[in-house]
Order: structure tokens, then sequence, then C-alpha cells
């Protein structure tokens, strides 16, 4: 009944925000789908649509109905964007690429196509990313990314190093620092550059989608997806090379490439070192110049190969680099940087898995493009693929360049799959590549934009703060509209190697907070408020099984150590900016400051009260707090009132919270010239004459408080129920 009554009131709800939309769009019931169908998400809804809705966009409309796995609709604008060169859009006229904004929010923006094979899109909507993908039935498949599987062979990479001895990379790594701090700090170019990408395929992925049209739709896409990552997060987009259809193969016979299937195949192109042969790359099918395709194919700036095997990536070189050029396109006198049709050009491939172009095939090419433009593993986990000197992230990493769900990470894998944006490190990586290159090098479609700046408030700035203890930190951004923001910590250290590295804040070195998706606020909490309210006690029983997996990464710091965080703006065109501080963390004794709920758990309304609290030596030192805040929330910290401000921090203070409180709240205790407090577990309320009930243990809280076996259990009990509705979609 409990599970009938939520999913009602959800379409409810869904049907009620949307009813004034006329969808094209209807649901259909799980047991009429498909089996053929191929879907990836442990939750989805299936939708089949009117013809009418991929005609009228084909015949110029501009605002488009979509659906919501929730069942719901929402409208979006839209306009054409091709990622077709003029040559094969008039070939393909069938092929059409979008991009546009929700109605009423620019922050939530999508990209869309339709083909043979029928539509696809992939947008934000209230902080989710929904995918809409068309099935072999022809039915549609609508979810959200975070409900996607990991594959269940992983994703194996291998990176083409081309023999690179040690030293040079180092060298590498040096000349991109160097470049970077010129080139980061505040990035927006005066327009959208976009560079010519050569998508080749093997035969077994052509295939896969039933010929070269649908190979090709294929890619359109997958291209149109990753171009709302890179021109959301660097400004940059990627359209076709003028001949790429001539470089769509069908016969897994014939074709120049190795699908990862059969390391003994016979390739029928002698001038190929079999040796090389799983490295697909493009510069090899382009050297042979008396080749048909690549006679056909014209100039490129970058190339990659899709293949069908186990999601597996890999990628060498750079953006518009021959094969004797340097990592910053430095080139040998007499050579034409644009000679023999770009030949070394960065080359990659990335595979599959599955005939889908989904969720995680996205993430998977962007990641390698990114690798191409110049952006490293990200990740700090201690197995193969770890770059020391770029492990911006704790644990497996979140971001693109990371390495979430993938095969080896363990215990320290933070979530199935990416946040899809990219760590303003990676993004500083690429831009040293970009800026490096010659003006021939991509062509820049001019736009107008403001300039961005952002500043670390000063309340913020380089301060010393106890262990085990929470903070927050805010900063000011100016700029465009619809601005978002992302705190991002900026260390590096020893790798971690364990579960206790990336749950319990006892790293003294390194990356201890995971990246978050941008937000329109420019404040962040560590931990976030909803691991605070949680209650801290759960981390210190040291059980992984207690912690959510969007709490592995966000922990209270217990141990003294130097965190040092960058807040970037992000203006959703490409263009951004950071500042930079620091928080010292040092360890005063072995209390914690927090605030000492009465025995019965209860706090008294409507009269006064003392509120008592743990100094924990923050009165004195480097710390020196000698005023505190005090305030309470009754709901459940979205807000908090002011009970007193600025009154000695000596551990006692007499308040009075209003009668009509609620029946339960919370407390805060806060530092007021600094950036440190502590919450209290959720207190029920009682008047003076209110009889005291028996105690009984009580959940969540931050730096302070208790989680009994009861509260545990309806942790439990209210993670199942939200599992059970989520797979009832």
């Amino acid at each position: 009944m409990m599970k009938f009554t939520i999913n009602a009131i959800s379409v409810v709800i869904a049907m009620s925000a949307n009813i004034a939309l006329a969808s094209p769009w209807h649901m259909v019931e799980a047991h009429n789908r498909q089996a053929a169908d191929t879907v990836t998400t442990s939750a989805y809804t299936s939708f089949k649509v009117d013809e009418e809705f991929i005609q009228n966009l084909r015949a110029g409309d501009t605002l488009i109905t979509l659906p919501l796995p929730n069942g719901g609709m929402v409208q979006f604008e839209v306009q054409p964007s091709s990622v077709l060169p003029p040559a094969l859009a008039a070939k393909y006229p069938d092929i059409m690429t979008f991009k546009g904004h929700e109605v009423g929010n620019e922050n939530n923006t999508g990209s869309f196509d339709i083909s043979p094979r029928g539509f696809n899109g992939m947008f934000m909507h209230q902080g989710e990313q929904v995918f809409i993908d068309v099935q072999r039935s022809g039915l549609y498949s609508v979810y959200y990314k975070k409900n996607v599987k990991p594959r269940k062979n992983g994703h194996h990479e291998e990176l083409m190093q081309n023999n690179t001895s040690e030293h040079e990379s180092e060298k590498k790594r040096s000349l991109l620092d160097s470049a970077t701090k010129q080139a980061a700090q505040k990035y927006n170019f005066p327009g959208i550059k976009t560079y010519r990408i050569a998508i080749s395929t093997t035969g077994e992925y052509t295939t896969s989608f039933h010929d070269k049209i649908g190979a090709l739709s294929s890619i359109v896409t997958l291209l149109a997806r990753v171009n709302e990552i890179y021109e959301r997060d660097l400004g940059i987009k990627f359209i076709l090379a003028d001949g790429n259809d001539n470089i769509i193969f069908d016969d897994p016979d014939t074709d120049l490439f190795f699908n990862g299937t059969n390391k003994d195949r016979t390739f029928t192109t002698p001038t190929i070192d079999r040796d090389d042969a799983h490295r697909n790359e493009l510069v090899q099918l382009l050297a042979q110049r008396e080749a048909d395709p690549a006679k056909k194919l014209g100039e490129f700036d970058i190339g990659h190969v899709l293949m069908t095997t186990n999601y597996s990536g890999l990628a060498w070189g750079t953006l518009c680099a021959a094969p004797n050029l340097d990592y910053f396109g430095n080139k040998s006198p007499g050579r034409n940087l644009r000679s023999n049709a770009m030949s070394g050009a960065g080359n990659g491939s990335s595979g599959a898995g599955i005939a889908e172009i989904d969720a995680m095939f996205v993430d998977t090419f962007a990641h390698e493009v990114g690798h191409q433009l110049g952006a490293e593993h990200i990740f700090n986990v201690d197995q193969g693929g770890r770059v020391a000197n770029s492990a911006w992230e704790v644990g497996s990493g979140a971001t693109i360049m990371g390495y979430p769900g993938r095969v080896g990470m363990g215990s320290q894998n933070l979530q199935s799959k990416t946040t899809g944006y990219f760590h303003s490190k990676s993004i500083e990586q690429m831009l040293a590549v970009l800026v490096s290159r010659p003006d021939n090098c991509g062509v820049v479609e001019p736009m107008i934009k403001q300039d961005i700046d952002v500043n670390i408030s000063p309340a913020s700035q380089s301060k010393v703060i106890p262990v085990r203890t929470a903070f927050s930190l805010t900063g000011i951004g100016s700029g465009e509209d619809g601005m978002t923001f992302t705190w991002e910590q900026v260390d590096l250290g020893r790798a971690t190697e364990g579960a206790s590295d990336i749950y319990y804040g006892k790293l003294s070195d390194g990356p201890l907070y995971r990246f978050v998706a941008p937000a329109t606020s420019p404040e962040r909490h560590f931990p976030s408020l909803a691991t605070q309210l949680r209650g801290y006690e759960r981390f210190m029983l040291q059980q992984p099984e207690l912690i959510k997996d969007e709490e592995k990464g966000d922990p209270w710091v217990n141990v003294p150590r130097t965190l040092n965080f960058r807040l970037v703006a992000r203006d959703g065109k490409g263009g951004g900016a950071y500042d930079e501080t620091s928080v010292e963390v040092v360890d005063t004794g072995s209390q914690t400051f927090k605030i000492l709920p009465a025995p019965d758990q209860r706090v008294l309304v409507g009269s006064p009260t003392t509120v008592n609290w743990q100094v924990a030596g923050t009165d004195g030192g480097r710390i020196n707090c000698q005023r505190v805040d005090i305030s309470y929330s009754n709901d459940e910290g979205k807000s908090w009132q002011p009970l007193v401000n600025g009154v000695s921090n000596n551990g006692a203070h007499e308040v009075t919270i209003p009668a009509n409180a609620g029946s339960a709240v919370r407390l805060k205790l806060a530092c007021s010239d600094n950036i440190f407090y502590a919450i209290t577990p959720k207190l029920a309320t009682k008047s003076s004459d209110t009889p005291a009930p028996q105690p009984e243990s009580n959940g969540g809280g931050g730096g302070g408080g208790s989680t009994g076996l009861f509260a545990l259990l309806g942790l439990g009990i209210a993670a199942l129920l939200r599992r059970r509705e989520i797979m009832s979609y």
C-alpha cells in the first residue's frame, strides 16, 4: 500500500505540474517492453512518440515537449546545431542535430538529434541529467544518468605512450604546468571554437548498428552529446570531417582496425605493424595516401576510432599535431602543420560494448577525447593509470577524467559513472594545449560574452579550524547570468590504498573531498549538510556499509593538515574563472567543538534555556575564536533562525527558542569570525510543563549526537523503500 501511495502521489504531482502540455509522448507499460531492446539502467520508463513529433521538429519546430523518467513532461526551446559539415548535411538530410534549453531555465541545457534511427536526447532537469534513447523496437527508454549500470566487463584503457621516456613525460608535464599558469585562471574565449574530427569505425561497430547509415547516425548522436560537454566547459565543439562517411567500415575482415576481440586476427594491410595494431591509430589509415578512403576524407584536426568491445578506450597525441611535433605543437623546419591531411592529429579509440550511445559511452568518448586534448587521469587510487602529478580527485574521482565505476577502483569507487563535468585542473591541462595551437587549428564562431570574475569572500580566506568540525566556504561571482560554481580541492599527495583513506578524513595530504557538480550557490559545506544531518558517529564506527555512496569523499577532517581549495565560476558557455584559498586544520586536544544536548535529547521552547557546548580549545591558540553565534532550524537545515550572535565562547549561554518552533529542532553553534560550526542531532522540543518521556536514541547531527540501533534500522528501511520506489518506474 505504501509503495502504491508513493507512486500515485509522484504521478499526480507530475501530471499536475505538466497538465498544460499536450504531449506527443505516451508511456508504455513494463510488460509491453520489447526483449530485443538494450537498456543499461536500473530504472527507466518506456515511451512511444507520435510521428508528428519528429516531422514537426524536422520542419522547424523550436518548442518541443520531452518526457521525464517519472512520467512528467518538460518543454525545451531548441535550435539547429549541426555536427555535419554542409556537404554531409546535404548528402544525409534525414540526420539533424539541435541544442536548446528548458523554457524558463537557461541553465538546463541539452542536445538532441533525429535520424533514420529516431530521436535521441540528453538534457539537464532539476539537477539531474536525463537521457532519451531510441531502442531497436522503436520505443524510447527515458532514464536518469544516476541510474545507469556499469558494464559487467568494466572499462579497460591503455594510454598510447609512443615509446615516450619517463624523462620526456616529466618534461611535458613541466611545460604543461608553465602554460596553464598563463592560460587558465581566467578563460573566456571570444566565441566557440570548432575543430574537425574524423571518426572511423571498425566493421563490427558498423554492423552492430545494421549499416553505414545507422553507424553514421550513432556517431552524430555521440558527437552531439559530447559537444554539449565540451562547449559548456571549454567553449569548443567538434564537427565531422567533410568525407567522414568514407571511413565508416562495414566489413570486419577488410577494415584496418583491431576490434579488441581477436588478437590473432590477420590484417589485410601489410604496412600496418601488427604489434601496434591494437592502438587503432587513425594516422595509419591516413598515412596510406593512395587509399581511396583517405583521399575522400579531407583535412581534420583530431581523429578517433569507434569499436564494440568492453568500453575499451585508448588515446595518444594531441590536437592538430603531426607525428614530428612535440606536446605543444612545436614543429621541425620545413614541415607544414596541415600537410598530409593532418596525419599526426591526436589519435584514439573508444569501445561501445553494446550498440547503444548511452550515458556510459558518452563518458568514455569524452574521456578519451580529453586525453587527446592534453588532459591526464585525475583519480588517486593506487592502480594502473594513476598520474601522480594530476591525481587531484579523491579515490576513483567523479569527473570525466576520473575512473568512477571502472575496473580496479574497488572500495575506493565514489560512484558508478561520472558527473559529466571536467575538474578545473583538467580544463587547465586542455586549455594549455588549445591556446598553444596555431591560429589555423580550429575556426572561431564569434559570440558576445560578458567578462567573468570570482572572488572568495573575506570571511572564507585562509582560516584555521579544529579537527572533527564541519566548515563552509563561500565566494562572490560576477558576469554572465546563470553562472554556476564549484568548490574543488586542489591538493596532491600519496595514492589512496583502501576505503579508510576516503571515508574517515584521516589523510594527511592529497585530495580528501570529492568533486560536486556545479550549483547556482557559491557556498559549499564540508561535509555536505545532508551528510552532517545523518550524523558524525557513523563515520567513527568505521564500518563502510554505514556510509552512503554520496558520503564517500565527504568526511569530517580527523587529522591536522592543510586543505587547498579553488572556487570556480562557470558561465555554461565555455568561460570561467577561479580564486583560491587554504584552510589549516589543527588538533586542539581530545574534545570536539560541539553542543552538548540535554540527557533526554530534548530542548526547551518558549522559555529561557541554557545551551552548553564543548569549547575544545577553540578560544585560544591559532584559532582564537572569542565569539560564537547560536541559531536553530525546524526545517532540517534549509534555513536557520538566529537566537544570539557574538556571545562569548565560554561553553554556556542562555537562549529562548520560540514556542512555535515546532515539534523538533536542530541547534547550530558557529564561530562568529571563522568558518567552522557544529550541528546537533534532531532534538524534540518541550515546554516547561511537558512531562519528560523515557530517553531514546536519536540519529543525525554533525560533530555531536549519537546514532542508535533503531535509527540505523530506520535508515535501512528508508533506503529500501526508496529503492523500491525507484525500481517501480
